[in-house]
């Protein structure tokens, strides 16, 4: 028996609107946790209320049904010019060819940010862009579910989408509050639509001859529609809570970019595997170069690594904080002001690199010129971007030249609880025992922390171990993790990662505070000048990673462990460590009387 139709009267109409969007503006605050404010959430709103609001008035003046979600595609895609086009709108809600432009960069730069940022993000106008429009989306289809169709129980479907989201970031999935409210919201969608249901069954077929009409089955008891509608709630809500519980989280960080020669260091991934691909290359690949006025040639550094756990170590992955904006930096951790510093202007000009990390030295006290949005760590002063890369960028910075003198270092107490993060001190209690008996034989006789750091240096620039990028690999224990460290130390070939990752951790052993940075080296003079100063250029090549150990008043102090690489600081050199000179402690492996071997300039031929 075919259905009786029944029209909507224009009050019920907007009693399916308005809870409709209660619906939708409840459901969307389950993305909370993953973003930081709520100013994503009033841009949502704001074109929530556009879409369902411009059905209901294209409704009340009898526009056709199926004309109604076309339209309100178009009143969306006005709303979004108001949020987001700018100056390139036309009476601030009609989009021109420079409007539709805006919206490419802002869908680019809202991918760069979901693979770049972890959680809670921040919130970038490219990543709001992203999220108002897939609010919008849902706003179309919630309506043309619940007014067009008239099968407001499948409105689930769509509100799936934002309950569903945190589960793949978060372990566990959505907050419960915002759950519950959501199911409120839907249970009182159902509840009007039955009263609607109710009292159209009460009007006459031609009260309303061209209003928009409901369906609805001949002498079909409420009870029963009451009873449908709520099983499908039922199923949708059990199903949400199944797939939410069920489906596993994700890291936020995945490589920056889809390709290229240059694309380095996704978080979540570990870096050293990056690295050593890179320094593999057959051709080196340009990645900046920078001019100093005053001649200085830093290390520039991308990322820190701090936590030494497990079998991938990858950057510290901190949160970022929103307030941490460019401009002037905090100053090192630990720095005394008896302790010789001096300020230097570097100018960098980045050439075909890709990473969310800006190559800077440390410590790094300002930096000027970047476009997109870049932020500082707090603990290591690493920058790095939420919605942009390194490419093409060119900025300015002043990186503080700090130079202790051996008596600031070798007089440094042992560093207070607070002074430095837990990370920076913890080992694993399965670390290998050739890692413990190695750090006590090589540092012995080293009546300080320091002495001990520049034992340990000597030990691994001695003639016990080379440098080969194809040794780890060929042998199975490339990239870091305890195991690689015990194989390096059997094997005594590795390149920088092994032996950064090796001195950070024999630190630890003796009672250092240790992390490891991984950036360039200082690169070589080019054939290039500007305002009369040397371009100095920094290829693939120069990739690097260094141990930076931690001495209370001085602060965060770089070695140089790899042989044939970089320059060792004067400050780390053997006889300048010594108190017996011509003494150099050796290790289980090492040969008696071995002497570190300093270099000056990169041994460009060898790489990382």
């Amino acid at each position: 028996m075919g259905p009786d139709r029944y029209p909507l009267t224009r009050a019920q109409s907007l009693a399916l609107s308005g809870v409709s969007l209660l619906l939708l503006l409840v459901a969307t605050t389950a993305l909370g946790p993953l973003i930081a404010g709520s100013g994503w959430w009033w841009a949502g709103a704001v074109v929530a209320v556009a879409v369902i609001g411009g059905g209901a008035a294209l409704r009340a003046v009898r526009t056709p049904p199926s004309l109604v979600p076309p339209l309100e595609l178009v009143v969306m895609l006005l709303a979004l010019t108001l949020l987001f086009g700018g100056a390139t709108s036309l009476a601030l809600v009609i989009p021109t060819p420079e409007t539709f432009a805006v919206f490419g960069e802002l869908t680019e730069g809202a991918r760069r940010t979901i693979e770049q940022q972890s959680v809670p993000a921040i919130p970038v106008p490219a990543l709001v862009f992203a999220i108002t429009v897939g609010v919008g989306l849902i706003a179309v289809l919630l309506d043309l579910l619940v007014q067009t169709v008239r099968v407001p129980a499948l409105a689930a479907i769509p509100m799936l989408v934002p309950v569903l989201v945190p589960g793949l970031f978060l372990a566990d999935g959505a907050e419960v509050p915002a759950l519950v409210l959501t199911a409120a919201a839907y249970l009182l969608l159902l509840r009007v639509d039955v009263r609607v249901r109710r009292a159209a069954e009460l009007v006459q077929e031609d009260d309303r001859d061209d209003a928009p009409v409901v369906s609805a089955p001949k002498r079909a008891p409420i009870v029963s529609t009451m009873g449908a509608s709520l099983g499908l709630a039922a199923i949708g809500l059990v199903a949400a809570s199944v797939i939410a519980a069920a489906t596993p989280s994700v890291s936020t960080s995945f490589l920056v970019g889809s390709g290229g020669p240059a694309t380095l260091f996704a978080r979540g991934v570990s870096p050293y595997v990056d690295l050593g691909r890179d320094l593999r290359r057959p051709e080196p690949v340009p990645a900046f170069s920078y001019v100093s006025p005053e001649g200085e040639r830093p290390y520039f550094t991308l990322l820190t690594i701090e936590r030494l756990e497990g079998q991938v170590w990858s950057a510290t992955d901190r949160a970022v904080d929103g307030d941490n904006t460019l401009g002037t930096l905090p100053g090192p951790d630990g720095l005394a002001e008896d302790v010789l510093v001096e300020p230097r202007p570097i100018a960098v000009q980045v050439d075909q690199v890709r990473t969310a990390w800006l190559p800077v030295p440390y410590p790094t006290t300002e930096v000027s010129g970047v476009s997109g949005s870049w932020f500082w760590d707090q603990g290591t002063l690493n920058v790095r971007s939420v919605d942009s890369t390194t490419l093409g960028q060119q900025y300015r910075l002043t990186h503080l030249d700090v130079q202790p003198d051996i008596t600031q270092l070798r007089s440094a107490p042992v560093p207070s609880p607070g002074a430095v993060a837990d990370a920076t001190r913890r080992l694993p209690d399965d670390v290998p025992p050739i890692i413990a008996e190695t750090a006590a034989a090589v540092t012995a006789s080293a009546p300080t922390r320091y002495d001990a750091a520049v034992a340990i240096q000597a030990y691994l620039r001695g003639s016990d171990f080379e440098y080969s990028e194809s040794a780890p690999v060929v042998d199975g224990y490339d990239g870091a993790g305890f195991d690689a460290i015990a194989a390096f130390l059997e094997q005594g070939a590795g390149y920088c990662v092994h032996f950064a990752s090796t001195m950070a951790v024999l630190a630890r052993e003796v009672g250092i505070p240790s992390r490891i940075s991984i950036g360039y080296t200082a690169g070589t003079p080019g054939d290039g000048r500007v305002d009369d100063q040397v371009v100095i250029e920094v290829d693939s090549h120069d990739l690097h990673a260094w141990p930076e150990l931690y001495f209370e008043g001085v602060g965060w102090v770089p070695f140089e462990p790899t042989p044939g690489r970089g320059t060792v600081p004067d400050y780390t050199r053997p006889n300048a460590g010594q108190t017996s000179p011509g003494v150099v402690p050796t290790g289980p492996a090492a040969t008696p009387g071995a002497t570190g071997r300093p270099e000056g300039d990169p041994d460009r031929a060898l790489g990382g």
